[in-house]
């Protein structure tokens, strides 16, 4: 199947499968979707915090779909680490924030990634995995909320040295995730 043909597949199986989750109860739909990540993990040839090196392709075409990536081109890699899988049961990697903490993480595919063996920093640090923890808000995206006291949980290392991803709890009582640097956290 040609570039093409195979990111258009994709999109339908995607949308297939967003269609059949709208329509299940909210329980179910979550259990589908605890399902679907289970399965994906299990059969993944990665682990979930595993540092990767990524693979991205240089653009898109609109009648050949992604072009072909240049394994030689530096500028076409970046590292990263696998942060979980998606409700689709495809593998989600950390990505740049460039300025915006709330883009961490997206959906790759396995086989534009690869492992690497580097020393990992989040094995040192004196912050863990499921840690509460509660920082003062600095992202001036939201000025009411600059210097508030937030309470989140840490979820994984992310790619920067001292950087995790982390849940945050919103006014509204629902949780979103973002990158924050262990500078800005205290235990709770």
């Amino acid at each position: 199947m040609d570039g093409m043909a195979a990111f258009v597949a994709e999109r339908i199986r995607v949308e297939s499968d967003l269609d059949a989750l709208m329509s299940m109860t909210p329980e179910d739909r979550t259990a589908t979707i605890d399902r679907i990540k289970q399965e994906a993990e299990a059969k993944s040839a990665f682990k979930k915090h595993q540092l990767v090196r990524a693979c991205q392709s240089p653009g898109f075409s609109l009648t050949e779909g992604p072009l072909p990536h240049n394994h030689d081109d530096p500028k076409q890699h970046f590292d990263s680490r696998v942060v979980g899988w998606d409700s689709f049961g495809r593998i989600q990697i950390a990505s740049r924030i460039y300025g915006n903490p709330h883009c961490s993480e997206g959906p790759w595919s396995e086989n534009m990634i690869h492992s690497r063996d580097d020393d990992d920093w989040a094995g040192s640090s004196t912050f863990k995995i499921e840690l509460d923890i509660s920082f003062e808000w600095e992202h001036n995206g939201w000025p009411e909320r600059l210097g508030r006291v937030t309470p989140a949980v840490l979820k994984g290392p992310h790619i920067e040295l001292g950087d995790w991803l982390i849940l945050y709890e919103k006014p509204c009582g629902m949780w979103i995730p973002r990158v924050l640097n262990e500078q800005y956290m205290r235990p709770r």
